[in-house]
């Protein structure tokens, strides 16, 4: 699995950020055709205390190669999805890394 994390700061206007990012960007971005699952929500807290983060997105594809078909496509959704997101430039960190998985021991 390829993932990517992206950590918005917390904008001036909360409210109007966060149902503009649920009802436009988030939509748009589901669209993408090989995107396994994408999770949004507001962080909460992190393990340092005070941070500046706002929300938090994270984007699942089989593979950085799927990840990168997607958000490299010439149509209409990786277009839009590319338009949309400059309005978020600056305001947020996008991280990808691969995902592997260890079972805890109990």
């Amino acid at each position: 699995m390829y993932r990517l994390l992206v950590l918005y700061n917390k904008p001036e206007d909360p409210e109007s950020w966060e149902k503009e990012y649920l009802t436009g960007h988030v939509p748009l971005a589901s669209m993408h055709p090989n995107l396994r699952n994408l999770r949004v929500g507001k962080v909460q807290d992190t393990l340092e205390g005070e941070h500046s983060f706002y929300y938090a997105a994270e984007l699942e594809w089989d593979s950085k190669e799927d990840m990168l078909k997607d958000l490299q496509a010439d149509t209409s959704v990786s277009r839009a999805a590319k338009e949309d997101g400059k309005k978020y430039k600056g305001q947020r960190i996008v991280i990808g890394y691969d995902l592997n998985e260890y079972k805890a021991d109990k």
